[in-house]
């Protein structure tokens, strides 16, 4: 046997090796760190940190589709229905598109689109079983989720960033407009809140909707710089409460990158960088309010290129990266505890110009229901907290999507507002509930019996002044004025107290 064989049976052999070895590396049990790369000279890349050896691999989508690549300055990912949903600001070539469609299990390519109807990549938000949306350069477009094909604009021509779905509405940020709330299943604009230094938009785990307020561009803020956390109601979509820090998370305008802060697995607790090349982690507790500038500080010499702060939902570890400098290969990955601070692990990345994006996560768990059969009289109610009923191991309860439907709407009738499932008895009998969660595109169904017993009437309630009534038909539609035929009245009190009352009204 020749020596030209001998070294093409061993080059093989290193091959196969290496095939071997990537295609045992298991993408449910880690993290995903993404990655813009060396813009010009390389396509965007992804790292997967695995806990089964406690190592980090480097381009696996690359290592799992030979000749495929993302595109150019990858700053967005999301993993919604068993896909991973990239999105860039440009296509690299004829290899790597603006959105690129992966498999979450094997993130084999599935599709990949090099035009994002003439604009840049920013975010993607997945909406239902089969539609998301898109942002871009110039505006918000829909997507097929089972065609993977990009549909009609339904927002604009603005540069549009982050973008998060909560209950019935979208919140997205627009260059010009602020934050604009859709609804999400019309497109249609339902209100506008314009701040020239809103840059982000998130939600925490007691289900406060924040947009971000960050008035200085570059650095961390002066004590006259406007920094703002607006807490947005989830029920009506509008601000409820505006809470002044001394340093929200970073900008994320000019050379969009997504700096959304990250949100703790215990507690109203938030973590974010406060602007560009800082060395700390800024933490913020909306339960008491309390700010703390250097949770964690870096090591000497390293500081932060964007705004990477993640929270690995499984274990609840804090994560961050790290880099020396522009023009150095020097990049770390720090594993943190969300209590202490403390630094758990530190890990010396390959040497590569990564300039990391953002970290993404498996999605093991399914939504769980946790709704028993309800027992009701006639013309009462009750009201489930769907934050504590309807959960997800690895995900926000409060970015669980639930939907309600009721098979007998003359027997009683349920509605979801916020967080918030009411069931009303109507009239004596049996019907069933059915409850749809969907938790990161993953769907579930539970039937919930509903007994109603009669009653007399209703009781007289010393509730003080009426705050609101409101009126639904037998098909669960809510309505500030009755409707002809039967209407359930749901009306509300000053002290709290809520009734519910059936009323056949005939115009």
């Amino acid at each position: 046997m020749n020596k030209i064989l001998l070294f093409a049976i061993a080059l093989a052999s290193v091959a196969s090796a290496q095939a071997q070895q990537q295609q045992s590396v298991d993408y449910t049990n880690g993290f995903f760190i993404l990655n813009e790369d060396w813009m010009g000279h390389n396509s965007s890349t992804v790292n997967f940190y695995s806990n089964s050896d406690q190592a980090v691999h480097y381009r696996v989508f690359q290592a799992e589709n030979p000749g495929r690549t993302l595109g150019n300055t990858t700053q967005f990912a999301q993993l919604y229905g068993g896909k991973i949903y990239f999105v860039s600001k440009q296509n690299y070539g004829e290899t790597g598109g603006r959105l690129d469609v992966a498999d979450a299990a094997t993130l084999k390519s599935q599709a990949s689109l090099a035009t994002l109807g003439g604009n840049d990549g920013r975010s993607f938000c997945g909406l239902d079983a089969s539609e998301g949306l898109v942002a871009t350069s110039g505006g918000v477009y829909a997507f097929d989720l089972t065609n993977n094909t990009l549909g009609d604009n339904v927002f604009g021509n603005e540069e549009v960033g982050d973008m998060v779905r909560v209950g019935r509405y979208v919140y997205l940020t627009g260059r010009n407009s602020g934050l604009v709330v859709l609804d999400a299943a019309t497109h249609a604009v339902v209100g506008t809140y314009a701040n020239d230094n809103l840059t982000s938009v998130f939600v925490t785990r007691s289900g406060k909707v924040i947009a971000n307020v960050n008035s200085s561009t570059w650095g961390y803020p002066s004590a006259s710089a406007t920094e703002q956390f607006i807490v947005f109601d989830a029920k009506t979509g509008t601000p409820a409460d505006t809470i002044t820090v001394p340093a929200a998370a970073q900008s994320t305008w000019g050379a969009w990158k997504h700096t959304t802060p990250a949100v703790a697995k215990t507690g109203d607790v938030i973590f974010y960088s406060p602007a560009e090349l800082t060395n700390v982690i800024c933490r913020y507790d909306f339960a008491t309010g309390e700010f703390k500038k250097d949770f964690v500080t870096f090591p000497d010499g390293q500081q932060m290129y964007g705004g990477v702060v993640g929270v690995d939902p499984v274990s609840g570890d804090l994560l961050a990266t790290t880099f020396a400098q522009y023009g150095s290969k020097d990049y770390w990955l720090h594993i943190y505890d969300p209590e202490t601070g403390a630094e758990k692990k530190s890990i010396k990345l390959d040497e590569n110009y990564w300039f990391p994006a953002m970290f993404f996560y498996p999605d093991n768990a399914a939504p769980v229901i946790n709704v028993s059969d309800q027992n009701l009289t006639v013309g009462h109610s009750n009201t489930i907290n769907l934050l504590d009923s309807v959960t997800d191991a690895d995900n926000l309860s409060a970015l669980i999507v639930t939907n309600v439907a009721v098979a007998d709407g003359s027997v009683a009738t349920a509605t979801v507002d916020g967080f918030d499932l009411t069931i009303s008895g109507l009239a004596k009998g049996t019907t069933t509930m059915t409850l749809t969660a969907n938790s990161n595109g993953r769907v579930v169904t539970r039937d919930v019996q509903l007994n109603v017993e009669g009653t007399s009437g209703v009781e007289n309630v010393a509730a003080g002044d009426v705050e609101s009534v409101r009126y639904y038909n037998l098909q669960g539609v809510a309505s500030a004025e009755p409707f002809d035929g039967v209407n359930v009245v749901v009306t509300r009190y000053a002290n709290g107290t809520v009734t519910t009352t059936k009323q056949v009204i005939r115009h």
